[in-house]
């Protein structure tokens, strides 16, 4: 498989040596912490580069990866990064709470998915997220509702009963 020219690779949050190379071999580089605080560290300070996608093993917790991917969210030059999880040793339990709280990008399998079609799927995530973004700059403002016409027409109207009534 051809390596992505990207910049700014992968950041790999965990200590799967087989996931850490199937994403260096998409990537021409990447960074990798086995600490969750630590990553957040270097992924929220401004010097570090902005990777093209996150992958976080579920090792970590639900409650801290949910933690992680809120501060990912906030971050305006993090937000547009694709935050996936590493489903292979996720609990049932996990499972349905990271599918219900909805903050994470995916959950995929990583070790059951080729380079071909994991490249595919961060691409299409990227794209997604970029839309999303987009969507909610673009959406202009609803313009104020006119209060004063309505108190106005009101008077009016009672008046306008008043005056039937002399």
């Amino acid at each position: 498989m051809k390596l992505q020219e990207s910049m700014t690779g992968f950041y790999y949050v965990g200590t799967k040596r087989a996931n850490i190379t199937k994403l260096v071999n998409i990537y021409k580089r990447g960074y990798a912490s086995c600490n969750l605080n630590r990553a957040m560290d270097e992924l929220m300070n401004r010097e570090h580069s902005i990777p093209e996608v996150i992958f976080c093993e579920s090792g970590f917790g639900f409650t801290a990866i949910k933690n992680c991917a809120e501060r990912l969210s906030r971050d305006e030059r993090l937000q547009r990064v694709p935050f996936i999880i590493d489903a292979e040793t996720v609990s049932a339990v996990e499972n349905y709470h990271f599918q219900q709280n909805r903050t994470l990008d995916d959950m995929i399998n990583l070790k059951a998915w080729d380079e071909k079609d994991l490249n595919m799927k961060i691409r299409d995530l990227q794209k997604l997220k970029s839309r999303v973004e987009e969507e909610k700059v673009e959406i202009p403002a609803t313009p104020p509702v006119k209060k004063r016409a309505a108190a106005v027409t009101g008077v009016h109207r009672i008046l306008h009963l008043l005056a039937g009534f002399l």
